[in-house]
């Protein structure tokens, strides 16, 4: 899953909604992020660890990395994570009846505190910023802003990817790959509560 689902699924508050986020750029064992951020952080980053091996082993989730695996090859997982961001807001209202840009405000207000906070890592706090720059969440509303960030990711590998080319294979697979999303969603916020 990406940024904007992690920020979705996590509790309501700074803390948590930061260790949610955190969970990509932060390694080791569980006892070591007890030790190295406080409370509701260190829970956030081990929640996004959990949430992700859930929807990782999800049929659902697997099934569309399956659709796109012809196209994107070992790529597909990452598309589909950052096309789940944009199913999200496409279905908002499904799921919450909080407004899609006060939500967005909130996490970029919590996010503001990565960016200040040097006990978090530098990697991190400039993409951090830049995110928040760019207006990244807004720009997951589209499949032309879903292209702009593959694009950007690819830039940023050693290699060539397929990820600039996703964009038609997400369109001829739309309808296959929101069914999907739509499929999953419920379980996941079911497991979230659990958590």
């Amino acid at each position: 899953m990406n940024f904007l689902m992690h920020l979705f699924l996590a509790e309501d508050n700074d803390d948590s909604r930061i260790g949610n986020y955190l969970g990509d750029f932060v390694k080791g064992r569980e006892a070591g992020i007890h030790e190295l951020y406080p409370g509701k952080i260190a829970e956030g980053i081990i929640k996004h660890r959990r949430l992700d091996e859930f929807a990782d082993a999800h049929q659902a989730v697997i099934n569309s990395i399956t659709l796109m695996k012809p196209f994107s090859g070992k790529f597909s997982a990452i598309v589909i994570d950052i096309l789940m961001d944009y199913y999200l807001i496409k279905h908002w209202q499904k799921f919450t009846a909080e407004d899609f840009q006060s939500f967005v405000a909130k996490c970029y207000a919590s996010l503001q505190k990565i960016v200040e906070g040097e006990q978090y890592p530098e990697r991190c706090r400039h993409f951090t910023a830049s995110l928040i720059e760019r207006d990244a969440f807004n720009v997951y509303s589209t499949i032309d802003g879903i292209h702009e960030v593959l694009c950007r990711m690819n830039r940023h590998l050693k290699r060539p990817s397929p990820l600039p080319d996703a964009k038609p294979h997400i369109i001829a697979n739309y309808s296959a790959l929101e069914h999907n999303f739509l499929l999953f969603m419920p379980d996941i916020m079911a497991f979230k509560r659990q958590q």
